[in-house]
């Protein structure tokens, strides 16, 4: 199949898939190699390079999009963060906490490695479990 984009109402895309010019633009620019790209997204070198001569052919109109996005995105984290941002440092207070708790519990207040009964889990004592490993 020969490559093409087509525009679905996302933008342009590479034909048969949903990965948009603005994706190649933004990957290529992180420094991605093409032949990566291809294997990551399923498609060929042929196609990705098909989307890099559009970008190419396309400068002005690609690049002015691509900030719009961008700009948009920005907008969006910016109100996400308004709107939840005190949930989302709450729930990450909660998270931190819990772990804080799992790890002392884990240590057991001796350091080692136990269940909260003071159990030694198998493999912590750095020898396998009887059965295993020739034990």
């Amino acid at each position: 199949m020969k490559p093409s984009i087509i525009d679905r109402g996302r933008g342009p895309e590479i034909a048969g898939s949903r990965i948009t010019v603005y994706d190649v633009l933004a990957e290529t620019r992180a420094g991605v190699p093409v032949e990566q790209l291809a294997r990551e997204w399923s498609l060929s070198v042929e196609q990705i390079e098909f989307a890099l001569r559009y970008i190419d052919e396309h400068r002005e109109e690609v690049e002015r999009e691509w900030a719009e996005i961008q700009a948009r995105h920005a907008r969006e984290r910016q109100e996400v963060e308004a709107k939840y941002g005190h949930l989302l440092r709450a729930a990450h207070e909660k998270l931190m906490r819990a772990k804080a708790e799992f790890d002392r519990k884990r240590a057991g207040g001796n350091g080692h490695a136990g269940d909260s009964r003071g159990h030694e889990h198998p493999g912590t004592n750095g020898q396998c479990p009887p059965g295993v490993g020739g034990n």
